[in-house]
């Protein structure tokens, strides 16, 4: 008896084909010269949340961001941060406030950059900050020029072209000035906006997630 030869067990030749084909191997390491880093989370519109925006401006402004301990004051209970000027931190009553983070880092700026002699005061644009509008100010009450400054800044990060339609002529100067004395200071709250405003337009699920 003459034995049959032996049947191959597999796939059939073209999964097979398909199956041995491999994808080139990208490198993992920077050291190689095929590497190629990974996105980052600006360039793949990553969503962030909004505590992790506030880290971010923390560290674009060097300065500590801190939750709770607020100093009782004339706004009582419903006082939702604060900016401390001797020590130069931020204190606020919700963790993922980001608007309130922003308003007190008006306060830092009018301390630390908008306070040269040759710089324009903000006195300058009174008549454009008196249109800004915020939950913040109370009706019938008088409104300070640094509380209009500080709440047009929180506006200029969490939402940009209500800022730029009350105050254009504020809102020009206030990038040329930052990005020409804190490059770095403008880069962040340029990227904070970014953050705040993707994390606005996403899902509720994404945002639950993020």
């Amino acid at each position: 008896l003459v034995e049959a030869p032996a049947k191959k067990v597999g796939p059939p030749p073209e999964i097979e084909a398909r199956i041995t084909q491999t994808e080139p191997r990208q490198s993992v390491s920077p050291l190689e010269p095929d590497f190629q880093p990974s996105a980052s989370p600006a360039e793949t519109g990553a969503i962030h949340s909004r505590r992790k925006i506030i880290m971010g401006l923390q560290d674009v402004i060097d300065r500590p961001i801190r939750v709770g301990k607020l100093t009782p004051g004339v706004h009582g209970k419903g006082k939702v941060g604060e900016y401390k000027v001797q020590p130069e931190a931020i204190r606020i009553r919700f963790a993922s406030d980001v608007e309130t983070v922003a308003h007190e880092i008006g306060h830092h700026l009018d301390k630390t950059v908008f306070t040269g002699q040759d710089i324009p005061r903000i006195q300058t644009f009174a008549q454009e900050l008196a249109n800004v509008e915020s939950p913040v100010f109370q009706a019938g009450k008088t409104r300070a020029l640094k509380e209009e400054f500080s709440e047009f800044v929180s506006q200029y990060i969490t939402n940009p072209e209500a800022a730029k339609r009350v105050a254009p002529k504020l809102s020009q100067f206030f990038d040329e000035t930052v990005a020409q004395l804190e490059p770095e200071l403008h880069k962040g709250m340029i990227a904070a906006r970014q953050q705040y405003q993707r994390w606005q337009s996403a899902p509720a699920q994404a945002r639950i997630y993020a």
